[in-house]
């Protein structure tokens, strides 16, 4: 019997909304199956698409359904969720749909963060010819409630911030805007300092190999990085370019393969040492229970 009260804790103190992209020739090929998989975990789970679809639940948003106009998909996507569910996050887990994210992991990191910051977390990347540092979109990143709040009060209707067409990389313009309302990228990295949001399936890191299939990831990560079984954090919280048939391998895999005789006592540290931006120095993140947030200070 495995003893989930750790995890039901945190499911319970911290509130996520997971906003998944989507398209509708996907909703029963890739999307169906994130909600039976790690989308069960989520407080709510939401997917932008272009077509309503109630099974899922998908929210149809007029925008042109090409991989071009993403950004555009994201800025209704998150404007939707701001205006519609306020009190009912702490933070906002957007995705694609061949994403596969470990839920209690992204809770486990959260527990140290305030949602009342200026904060977003994800795989941290450089686009070298513009000077940005940004977050990986296919792994997933995570807005606090601050910074869903800047990106619509602020960001948004700021053409000198963000950009107003649809057309664009949703990852490099979202990593665009924040920075202009003074968002900091948080630092997701364990306590070995490696990486917990993987842009590329993780067998491609896990192999060494398969260097080659990763180069344009590696030469754009800003962390450090190691090939082979130590390539990432055993707290990992997500992976992209997951094949749906994938998605019940690594659920199968994470939930249900327990090595008999192999114990694990996790425990949630009162205070740990993280650098939880790019522009603070390493310090101590006070986060017991006592100490979380209380109801009441939500929107």
């Amino acid at each position: 019997m495995i003893n989930t009260s750790l995890a039901d804790q945190l499911f319970e103190d911290i509130r996520i909304i997971c906003l998944v992209l989507t398209k509708p020739s996907d909703h029963f090929i890739k999307a169906i199956h994130i909600k039976s998989t790690w989308g069960k975990r989520c407080t709510k789970l939401i997917f932008a698409s272009t077509q309503e679809e109630p099974v899922l639940p998908a929210i149809k948003f007029n925008i042109p359904e090409d991989r071009a106009h993403l950004w555009g998909k994201t800025k209704a996507a998150l404007k939707y969720i701001y205006e519609n569910y306020q009190g009912q996050y702490d933070w906002v887990y957007k995705a694609d749909d061949d994403t596969f994210a470990v839920m209690e992991n992204l809770r486990y990191l959260l527990h140290y963060s305030n949602p009342s910051e200026p904060v977003y977390y994800g795989c941290r990347l450089k686009l070298r010819r513009e000077g940005l540092d940004y977050m990986s979109g296919g792994a997933g990143y995570v807005l606090s409630r601050e910074t869903l709040r800047r990106f619509v009060e602020k960001g948004l209707p700021n053409a000198m911030v963000c950009k107003q067409e649809d057309i664009g990389n949703e990852d490099v313009e979202i990593g665009k805007c924040l920075r202009g309302v003074g968002v900091h990228l948080g630092d997701s990295l364990d306590k070995e300092r490696k990486n917990r949001f993987t842009p590329v399936f993780i067998n491609e890191m896990l192999v060494p190999g398969v260097l080659s299939e990763v180069g344009w990831y590696v030469e754009m990560m800003t962390n450090p990085y190691l090939l082979g079984l130590k390539c990432c954090s055993d707290t990992l919280i997500s992976t992209h370019y997951v094949k749906p048939h994938e998605l019940y391998l690594l659920e199968y895999l994470i939930y249900h393969v327990t090595p008999f005789g192999r114990a694990y006592h996790p425990v949630l540290e009162d205070h740990i040492s993280v650098k939880r931006t790019t522009e603070e120095p390493i310090g101590e993140v006070k986060a017991s229970s006592s100490q979380r947030l209380q109801r009441n200070d939500f929107d």
